[in-house]
């Protein structure tokens, strides 16, 4: 995601000069306002779900009545049946029952355009990765007894503080866009090698060096869709929110994180006010 994010940045420094005031203006209030309407709507929407939880829990509580219940008691100590409850209990089973259902035919559907575990050599350096050439790929069940071991060890992968394997490449592209802006000068500041803008070696500079990003965002990407593989043929225990990482995905994020960095460098926000509600919305 920061990867693509500095790839806009680019771009909106550019059209942050060639946009007129009013015109910048007007986008920043539009994309403050939209932000802000659809920030909100999320809010209602997990406020109104904790309500709900609420609710079903006080009206499933013990409750007493003067009569006992008919069981010559003067309090009730017997859970009372509600319909309401009951009903919008088994609503939300059906409406998670089809959730999983229609996220384990998107991932079944996405297993089918990843490389055949069995044919695949490994090429990643991670373990964890390695381990699939003896698996079969579009499939839920597992049939070598390592369910257990597989996560654990991602689990395990994922309680790191550090995860050198997704730092290192988001330097790397921090250090390439650092490098390119003072080679190729802006904002007042002249070129250190004396390039001219709009020359051809200047559109060379600022579009050559792009390709960095965007490789390691697609190889980002693979990696993420391996995992996501791993982790549902292993069973793992997936909990509210966590993303399934298919190929419309992983594609899907680069391409808004790309228009939040134009909107960081055209507007003169921070991505992360664009993509905190893309996140927020996603889970």
């Amino acid at each position: 995601m920061e990867p693509t994010t500095l790839i806009g940045t680019v771009f909106g420094v550019m059209l942050n000069h060639i946009f007129p005031n009013w015109l910048i203006l007007v986008l920043l209030v539009t994309l403050l306002s939209f932000i802000t309407y659809k920030t909100i709507l999320k809010g209602n929407t997990i406020q109104d779900k904790e309500d709900n939880l609420k609710l079903a829990l006080i009206k499933s509580t013990l409750k007493g009545g003067p009569n006992g219940g008919g069981r010559g008691r003067k309090w009730s100590i017997y859970r009372r049946f509600d319909v309401e409850v009951a009903a919008r209990r088994w609503l939300n089973k059906t409406r998670r029952r089809r959730r999983v259902r229609l996220i384990r035919e998107e991932d079944e559907a996405d297993f089918l355009t990843l490389p055949p575990l069995n044919d695949r050599k490994p090429t990643s350096s991670d373990p964890l990765l390695q381990d699939q050439n003896k698996r079969q790929f579009g499939t839920f069940s597992s049939d070598d007894g390592k369910q257990a071991q597989r996560c654990s060890a991602i689990e395990r992968r994922e309680a790191r503080v550090f995860p050198f394997e997704y730092l290192w490449p988001l330097a790397l592209s921090w250090l390439l866009i650092l490098v390119q802006s003072i080679l190729r000068g802006g904002h007042g500041a002249p070129s250190a090698i004396g390039i001219k803008c709009n020359s051809s070696t200047y559109w060379l500079l600022t579009l050559l060096p792009l390709a960095v990003p965007i490789s390691v965002s697609l190889w980002m990407g693979y990696r993420l869709r391996l995992l996501n593989r791993i982790k549902v043929q292993g069973n793992y225990p997936f909990v509210e929110g966590d993303i399934h990482w298919i190929k419309r995905r992983v594609l899907m994020f680069p391409a808004v994180c790309t228009t939040a960095g134009v909107a960081a460098g055209l507007l003169g926000i921070g991505g992360g006010m664009v993509k905190g509600p893309i996140m927020l919305e996603a889970g």
